[in-house]
């Protein structure tokens, strides 16, 4: 009876012991560089067991059963799942998952440098904003891209260039543009530059950037490197992009018959309050019958606004004027009959849509001995002010060959050109699309 017992004890204590668990110890480190990683997770999948490294890399967790799945994890690796067994020891390599660190980036002073052995802060643009929508100036692809870099499109106009502020800029009014470097080259602007002929374009943000091109770099520095051939046949590539802008407009203006309407009769009110009197309505006025047909508008304002009395015109201007589309209407003051034009400015003054285009043929390619690249570029943008555009037309080329093993020869030939038609310097932007929009609808197009 005794022995029965004791053996129904030892079978006890055994299952106990398995009900126990087992425990699981090792090293959690870099897969590559073997280096140990301080703060690795190891969780039981599952449950809410876990542990994490001590500073040497080294872990002990006491799991459920044998068999059981283990999640090791470290920011920046990729996670590893493993089952742990009876082995005391489970060593685990993790393999780096931060791709990024292997981007290649331009950094002004010695050409390019692997992301992971940078020390100075330099953002590099994706690829994506080169190439994702129409850019007449690849200053406009920067905008939302990097960290603490502030773009401004100061005009709608297609020749102006966006303000480009790097955090908060260094002037004391927080102004401060970062200094352009295109193929090692300072440019004054990337006006003239091919958004589509970019290879890569970074943006150091440090004070490690005046330590190569001085003082002037004090606002940050903007590198751009130009396309240049790849190992293989040659490659014809061409592209192109076409865009229409159309013009936001909120407000809705009274048409002429209105205006003529409340105009004179506000005139009417004012004089029944003290205020004014009515000699201005049969004046030369927007609103007046005193304007004269036969006056030339461009050098008498008798003859700038179309708004007559009948009575004052000939039958057969009269008729001529009504097979123009010109409208009638009895005058709320006087009750004759007036005759008016009903033309609003921006119908004629602003386009919208506007149209833009843009075209790009590139031929590359390369071998052993060298490589080649030629681009060439053509877009036109139009803005919305009648007759205003901006075109550029484009050619880069670049090639370089090995003619010794120790010496390669760099050719680049970069030429742009642009014709721009603006805005009369003295009407400006701001007065050309106010006006267009507060004038009387009145004055007759010629």
């Amino acid at each position: 009876m005794k022995k029965l017992f004791l053996l129904i004890l030892c079978m006890s204590i055994t299952t106990l012991l398995k009900a126990q668990g087992i425990s699981v110890s090792g090293i959690v480190s870099d897969i590559d560089s073997n280096e140990p990683l301080v703060g690795a997770t190891i969780v039981e999948v599952g449950t809410h067991n876990g542990t994490v490294t001590d500073i040497d890399g080294k872990y002990h967790l006491k799991v459920s059963k044998e068999g059981a799945t283990l999640r090791f994890s470290y920011l920046g690796y990729t996670d590893k799942t493993l089952k742990a067994t009876n082995s005391s020891t489970l060593n685990v390599g993790l393999k780096s998952s931060a791709h990024e660190l292997d981007e290649t980036v331009v950094i002004g002073y010695s050409g390019t440098i692997v992301r992971s052995k940078l020390t100075n802060s330099i953002a590099k643009v994706k690829d994506k904003a080169l190439t994702t929508g129409m850019f007449s100036n690849p200053a406009q692809a920067l905008s939302g891209t990097v960290a603490g870099l502030r773009v401004i499109q100061n005009s709608g106009n297609p020749n102006s260039s966006p303000t480009i502020v790097l955090r908060g800029g260094t002037d004391y009014n927080g102004s401060g543009t970062p200094l352009i470097v295109v193929d090692g080259m300072i440019r004054g602007s990337m006006n003239d530059i091919n958004p589509n002929d970019i290879e890569s374009m970074e943006v150091m943000k440090d004070a490690g950037a005046t330590a190569i091109y001085g003082s002037r770099a004090n606002n940050g520095v903007i590198l751009i490197t130009t396309k240049k051939g790849k190992r293989g046949d040659g490659q014809i590539n061409f592209n192109t992009k076409l865009s229409w802008n159309f013009f936001n407009n909120p407000y809705k203006f009274s048409n002429a018959r209105d205006y003529l309407h409340y105009e004179r009769m506000g005139y009417v009110h004012a004089k029944e309050k003290g205020t004014a009197n009515l000699n201005s309505l049969s004046g030369n006025q927007p609103y007046g019958t005193g304007n004269d047909y036969n006056a030339d508008g461009n050098k008498s304002s008798m003859g700038l606004w179309g708004v007559y009395l009948k009575d004052n015109l000939s039958t057969d201007v009269y008729n001529e004027l009504m097979s123009k589309g010109w409208e009638t209407m009895i005058d709320p003051v006087t009750g004759k009959e007036i005759v008016f034009v009903n033309n609003r400015m921006e119908d004629f003054n602003i386009k919208s849509p506007s149209f833009s285009q843009d075209y790009n043929l590139n031929y590359s390619g390369g071998n052993d001995k060298g490589h080649y690249y030629a681009g060439l570029g053509y877009n036109k943008s139009e803005g919305n002010a009648i007759g205003n555009y901006n075109r550029r037309l484009s050619f880069l080329l670049n090639v370089d060959y090995k003619i010794k093993s120790w010496l390669t020869t760099i050719s680049k030939f970069n030429f742009s050109t642009t014709k721009y038609k603006g805005i009369s310097p003295f009407t400006g932007e701001e007065n050309y699309f106010s006006r267009n929009f507060s004038y009387p609808p009145y004055i007759p197009r010629l």
